[in-house]
């Protein structure tokens, strides 16, 4: 995996992760 892959996989972990708390 390249860095970016590893960025982007966290930033849509991350961003799920919000949705849920919020939603």
């Amino acid at each position: 995996m390249t860095s970016i892959e590893v960025i982007v996989f966290w930033y849509q972990m991350h961003v799920s992760m919000v949705f849920t708390h919020f939603w």
